[in-house]
């Protein structure tokens, strides 16, 4: 995953500097990411899950087309996992 966060923070601190310094007084925050195969394709339909590591408690969300998926969260320290479940189809019988 290509990390875009240079210019990101930039316009966060450009925004603090126009608007004042409440919006860093939040209480929520968000996780979001992209989950891409090997060859770099988006995975759709990927199942996050987002984890609080004082709290242990957990929130699930689903990769979109693009392989895109955001989690609101409260300040804290995350694990994010990702899992696909693929169902294998055989058949059998003569070509002709």
């Amino acid at each position: 995953m290509t990390s875009r966060r240079p210019p990101f923070v930039i316009a966060l601190a450009l925004a603090a500097v126009l608007y004042g310094a409440p919006g860093f007084s939040q209480s929520t925050g968000r996780i979001a990411g992209v989950v891409r195969d090997t060859t770099g394709a988006p995975i759709p339909g990927a199942t996050i899950t987002v984890t609080n590591q004082a709290t242990h408690s957990s929130q699930m969300a689903t990769t979109s087309t693009d392989g895109s998926y955001s989690v609101s969260v409260a300040p804290g320290l995350y694990s994010v996992a990702a899992s696909l479940r693929v169902s294998a189809v055989r058949r059998s019988g003569t070509s002709r």
